[in-house]
């Protein structure tokens, strides 16, 4: 696949033409059925992404970047919609992990499909909440909202402290969504050579697939 363009025009604002989403919708638009065919512009997906706003507008100077760091870039975005890749980025903070995922995220927005964002324990909080007598709905729902996005990016992922439960509705969701042709991205700031016996087999599995394993080994971005 040849890789894609990086999303940015105008002083790096999305593209404001109008783009068919395929039938794939983040979930805050699955309240209903009839919005799954709803066409929506590239900008409104952008917004409706959920990824935080000071990564949205950073301004990416290419000539500055770490090599790597654009390598990556290049890699990873040429590999996304295809037929459904899952990708760990670890490493020190502040070296460029989720804005990586941003910008991997715009080249899938701007070919008019659909990325969602949520941090790790924000995840966990619908999970347990789901759990609650007067929930609104169930775990299994609120994984299946999880599978609509044709990439999710989940960040802030602490293999060490989180629960097992948590860690193994990520796997299951990882999984689920390889196995249905979608793309994940996994964020988290642990060391991947310190984590390795904390990732479930099944999910590593599916990471080393399209040997995705990414160590941020650079000291800033």
């Amino acid at each position: 696949m040849s890789q894609l363009s990086n999303g940015r025009s105008n002083g790096g604002e999305m593209d404001r033409s109008q783009v068919s989403e395929q039938g794939v919708v983040s979930p805050q638009r699955l309240t209903s059925a009839g919005n799954s065919s709803k066409t929506l512009s590239t900008e409104t997906m952008w917004d409706e992404s959920g990824f935080p706003r000071r990564h949205k507008a950073f301004k990416i100077d290419k000539d500055a970047l770490n090599e790597r760091w654009r390598s990556w870039h290049r890699q990873i975005s040429s590999q996304l919609m295809g037929e459904g890749t899952s990708w760990l980025l670890g490493g020190d903070s502040h070296s460029g992990k989720t804005q990586l995922a941003t910008e991997c995220a715009r080249d899938v927005t701007l070919s008019g499909l659909s990325s969602y964002y949520i941090p790790f324990n924000w995840m966990g909080l619908e999970i347990d909440s789901a759990k609650q007598p007067a929930a609104t709905q169930t775990v299994a729902t609120y994984g299946r909202k999880l599978l609509s996005p044709r990439l999710l990016v989940i960040d802030e992922i602490s293999f060490s402290d989180a629960s097992k439960e948590h860690l193994q509705f990520l796997s299951n969701l990882v999984c689920m969504r390889h196995d249905n042709c979608l793309d994940t991205i996994l964020v988290t700031s642990e060391d991947l050579d310190a984590i390795t016996d904390k990732i479930n087999n099944s999910l590593a599995q599916k990471i080393r697939t399209n040997d995705g394993f990414v160590k941020f080994g650079w000291s800033s971005f």
